[in-house]
């Protein structure tokens, strides 16, 4: 298989999962057979699955149980960069251009707070799952850039304050608005503690509660 037929050529990231977890990593070069990527720090997790984006915006091409090889720091980077790479010959795989999970709308306006390099922004929650979200924006920015973001859900009749990372996945204005609609998918960024890795775990178990409670409520 020639992965060069098969993954978008502008593709930046390849994403791998460890159960409720999601990691976004630099890619730096493809060939008929390997992705190759880097990250700052050692890759100790096993992941289960991941994904990167399809060509011709047919979706994402998912896949499981991917062997990684570290092999060196990336000759391509200055900084003190790790490379790695997985051999794509013989992994199960699939293109989908479905949604990994159930989306729930807003019908009430819920702002959030976004930091993109230092810079904090506001938007409009369209609509959110498991996996990230939509939201509209005034500014327009690029895709590919990991943002900090920040809601309030309501919940209960409270509000369930969340803070977590995502990557900008989409970006485009929309014909019928002067609005700019972003799609974000939930990442954690590379971690050097297993309490800060903790963290993101009870980001997502949040989720999994606010998700089950509209999924009860139908609201």
């Amino acid at each position: 298989m020639d992965l060069k037929n098969l993954i978008e050529p502008k593709a930046r990231y390849v994403f791998f999962s460890d159960k409720d977890l999601n990691f976004a990593f630099p890619i730096v070069h493809v060939d008929q057979d390997f992705i190759y990527f880097t990250s700052k720090n050692p890759i100790e997790l096993k992941f289960n699955e991941g994904y990167f984006l399809a060509q011709n915006n047919s979706g994402i091409v998912k896949f499981t149980n991917p062997e990684i090889q570290t092999l060196k720091k990336s000759d391509k980077q200055k900084n003190d960069l790790l490379l790695h790479r997985f051999d794509f010959t013989h992994i199960d795989h699939s293109i989908s251009n479905r949604r990994n999970s159930v989306r729930f709308k807003f019908k009430e306006f819920i702002p959030l707070h976004f930091n993109i390099f230092g810079e904090t922004m506001m938007g409009q929650l369209i609509n959110i799952s498991q996996g990230g979200l939509r939201m509209c924006i005034d500014t327009p920015i690029k895709t590919n850039i990991l943002c900090n973001i920040e809601i309030n859900l309501p919940m209960n009749g409270q509000h369930q304050n969340i803070k977590t990372n995502g990557m900008v996945v989409y970006a485009g204005r929309e014909e019928d608005t002067k609005k700019i609609m972003v799609g974000i998918c939930f990442v954690t960024p590379e971690l050097v503690s297993l309490n800060e890795r903790g963290k993101y775990t009870d980001t997502q178990n949040v989720l999994k509660e606010y998700i089950s409670y509209r999924d009860k409520t139908n609201i």
